[in-house]
């Protein structure tokens, strides 16, 4: 169930979907920062996910009283993908833009977004991140200016996208609608958002990198009770999962762009330790799936060794000697 207010007499040039779950407290000041953009070519398009607190009552509000605002309404709890995929299909606007309802946007991130993706030839947008605590709240109002910008080609953009570099977070970039085409996020996983920048990513032919001053994309970082807070605490079987998921989907969708990369095999490396280090004393009951990511090991450490630096000759052996026999 949902419902939209009408817009006015043409379509919007930008679409913002917002997911929706759980965010009484917070999700307020992330409207408003919406709201009071610099740029108001823009609808919002405010997916709830069936939350179990009053966060409809808090943007039923912003829908009553401004037009660029509509909810869509879940009658299920789905997840933050299947929420983002809702809005995509949804959506009006000939740009999208992906943003959380907890964090915040600075007085002028939209206009410098949008100025950057029209002026030149280009398929996204990234923006810097500016990390704030959950318990508190930066300037957001203050003017913010572009103080570098580069643009740069898809062979450049996933080199920098493997090793972190940039930002994977679908709050971190504007794409065009069009530019999107099919893709769409992963639903009923964690970290769903990985895939989807690395789909959009190899599809890309250039790409522009924004820094924004004094703020970029304002991030709550460390909120209790958020998803990725949970499987931290956790270290869950289905983090495991979907990391492992993920992990695989990733080095796919960039194999058939890259092939074997000395790159891409180092971050495949890296993510299967990671995968057998914070998750060891799970694997330790679980000797299949600890079987097969040792043998993803081996077979990424024999591709990559001759690049290895000795730290992390050091660093495999350790994983070997210290957590598991192999």
């Amino acid at each position: 169930m949902g419902y939209k207010n009408v817009m006015a007499n043409s379509k919007p040039l930008l679409s913002v979907i917002v997911p929706i779950y759980n965010v009484q407290d917070y999700v307020a000041a992330a409207l408003q920062s919406l709201q009071e953009q610099s740029f108001t070519d823009f609808e919002a398009i405010l997916v709830e996910d069936k939350s179990t607190d009053d966060s409809l009552a808090v943007i039923q509000e912003f829908a009553h009283e401004d037009p660029r605002f509509y909810i869509i309404q879940h009658k299920t709890n789905q997840g933050v993908a299947a929420a983002r995929n809702v809005g995509l299909e949804n959506a009006q606007g000939e740009y999208i833009y992906y943003f959380d309802p907890d964090d915040l946007l600075p007085h002028d991130f939209l206009k410098n977004m949008m100025a950057a993706i029209q002026k030149t030839d280009i398929d996204i947008v990234c923006a810097n991140t500016s990390n704030f605590a959950w318990d508190t709240e930066p300037e957001w109002r203050q003017e913010t200016t572009v103080t570098a910008q580069e643009v740069i080609d898809r062979d450049e953009l996933l080199q920098r996208l493997l090793p972190y570099k940039i930002e994977t977070t679908a709050w971190s970039y504007i794409t065009r609608r069009k530019f999107i085409g099919d893709v769409r996020f992963s639903t009923g996983r964690l970290f769903e958002d990985e895939d989807y920048t690395a789909q959009l990513f190899t599809k890309a032919r250039r790409a522009c990198l924004l820094h924004m001053a004094p703020l970029g994309y304002c991030h709550r970082v460390d909120r209790p009770g958020s998803i990725i807070d949970q499987n931290r605490s956790g270290k869950t079987l289905q983090g495991f999962e979907d990391l492992q998921y993920m992990l695989e989907r990733k080095y796919q969708t960039c194999y058939a762009v890259m092939g074997e990369n000395p790159q891409l095999l180092m971050w495949y490396y890296r993510l299967v330790y990671r995968l057998l280090k914070e998750y060891r004393w799970l694997l330790k009951n679980m000797p299949e799936e600890r079987t097969a990511l040792l043998a993803k090991l081996r077979w990424s450490y024999r591709k990559v060794e001759p690049s290895l630096s000795l730290r992390d000759r050091l660093t495999c052996l350790v994983l070997k000697l210290r957590y598991f026999t192999i």
